[in-house]
């Protein structure tokens, strides 16, 4: 979960493949990260902001904020391994080819309504959308796995589970 002031998720590795950055350390192009169980809301710029190869997204709730997923660059630059099952409500795709079908549109129903601040504040209510919406392998419905940080029902090797978030506080 991520409760976000300017920025939400993002991928480092941002400047070309032959720039290094201010303490010219060698930055090349990312591949194969994960960016999967997360919510992300209400960050001042975009909720996740991907460049690389072979990115997986997935099973993420992003919510308000500038916009929900973003190309850094031009569309097409990002390519993606797995990618769909993500909830975004006012929070839509920029220079994304194909967006995925398997997206849900919708208010997730957080208990901590559009500006929630706390773990509680993230948990999806009963009826929300993203209970039993997601996937546990990002490319086929499972009908039991939760999109987003906070798995309500079943839990699986995908996300943090409730019990021990804590631990990452």
């Amino acid at each position: 979960m991520i409760l976000s002031g300017a920025y939400g998720i993002v991928d480092h590795s941002l400047v070309p493949a032959t720039s290094s950055d201010a303490q010219g350390t060698y930055r090349g192009r990312s591949r194969n990260i994960r960016y999967i169980n997360n919510t992300v809301v209400n960050s001042q710029t975009f909720n996740m902001v991907v460049n690389g190869d072979d990115n997986q997204v997935y099973n993420n709730i992003l919510m308000g904020g500038g916009g929900g997923l973003r190309d850094v660059s031009t569309a097409g630059n990002a390519t993606f391994a797995r990618f769909g099952f993500n909830l975004r409500h006012n929070s839509g795709y920029q220079n994304i080819l194909n967006p995925p079908t398997t997206d849900i549109v919708a208010n997730p129903q957080l208990a901590g309504g559009t500006f929630p601040n706390s773990r509680a504040g993230v948990t999806p209510l009963p009826g929300s959308p993203a209970l039993a919406a997601g996937s546990s392998d990002g490319i086929n419905p499972d009908y039991f796995t939760d999109i987003g940080a906070i798995q309500v029902g079943a839990v699986t090797d995908t996300s943090v589970p409730a019990g021990v978030w804590e631990m990452y506080r």
